[in-house]
């Protein structure tokens, strides 16, 4: 069908026949987004992850002692049932130590009402649960 020929038909269209006016804007617009959809897009690089480094230290030469290493060893493991003597005693820096001694904790972790905590296992942290009044309310390791 010649250009000529549909300008003639939409011209001669009866008056309440406007939906192809209406359609070809909207149209137009579906076939530009379907198109712009299929082009191809370039992957983004991600820049290169860092070399790995060994973190081992190599092991001491035969004619030098090795360094002292001044840490204290880390405990093993953590048991709350000692501290359980301790529930109903306010809070203070002096219970977190004697708490954490009593259990054979590493780290000692307080925490409050209302307050978020972590829920990651770490075998030597003694968790010390406090009420509203700030009295040890329960303790609980890992």
């Amino acid at each position: 069908m010649s250009s000529r020929r549909v300008t003639r038909l939409i011209r001669t269209a009866p008056a309440g026949d406007t939906w192809h006016r209406a359609a070809h804007p909207l149209l137009v617009a579906i076939a530009v987004v379907v198109l712009a959809s299929c082009s191809a897009r370039q992957p983004v690089s991600a820049p290169a992850p860092p070399p790995v480094v060994d973190r081992i230290p190599a092991p001491p030469v035969a004619d030098q002692p090795a360094p002292a290493d001044d840490t204290p060893p880390a405990t093993m493991g953590c048991d709350p049932a000692p501290v359980q003597a301790l529930v109903g005693r306010p809070v203070d820096a002096g219970l977190e130590a004697r708490a954490r001694a009593a259990a054979g904790a590493d780290m000692v972790r307080v925490v409050r009402p209302g307050q978020g905590a972590t829920r990651d296992y770490r075998e030597g942290r003694l968790t010390l649960y406090v009420d509203g009044d700030g009295r040890l309310e329960r303790a609980h390791c890992g």
